[in-house]
C-alpha cells in the first residue's frame, strides 16, 4: 500500500482502493478505529485470531515479520547513509550552493 492510500482510506466515506484491497493492509483509519474502539470492518471475513480484533493484531504481527527487517535496516541505515553521502558529495553541494545563491538571495532563501 502506498501512502496516500494508507493515509486517505476510510475517512470520509472514501472506499478503500485496489490499493489496499489486500487483507493484510492496514490503512490509518482501520489503526485509529482499533485503538479508540471504533467500528470497523477490517478482518470481518478473517478466521486470523478469532474476530476483527484478534485479526487486526494477526495483520500487524504479519507485517512486521514480513517487512520489520527492512524498516529495521532503514532506520539504522539510511542516517549513516546521508551522513557519507554528504561528506563525499561536499564539493559538489557547495558548487551548486554558490551558483544558485545569485538567484535564491533576492527570494529571501539562505543557502
Amino acid at each position: 500500500m502506498g501512502l496516500v492510500p494508507f493515509f486517505t482510506e476510510g475517512w470520509f466515506g472514501r472506499k478503500a482502493t485496489s490499493a489496499s484491497d489486500n487483507s493484510w493492509e492496514i490503512s490509518l483509519n482501520e489503526i485509529v478505529n482499533q485503538i479508540t474502539g471504533g467500528t470497523s470492518n477490517y478482518g470481518a471475513t478473517s478466521t486470523y485470531g478469532g474476530g476483527s480484533g484478534g485479526a487486526f493484531m494477526a495483520a500487524v504481527k504479519k507485517n512486521f515479520k514480513d517487512n520489520g527487517a527492512n524498516a529495521l535496516a532503514t532506520t539504522l541505515l539510511l542516517p549513516v547513509a546521508v551522513t557519507v553521502g554528504t561528506k563525499v558529495a561536499r564539493k559538489q553541494i557547495n558548487m551548486v550552493n554558490r551558483l544558485a545563491a545569485p538567484i535564491m538571495k533576492p527570494l529571501g532563501v539562505k543557502l
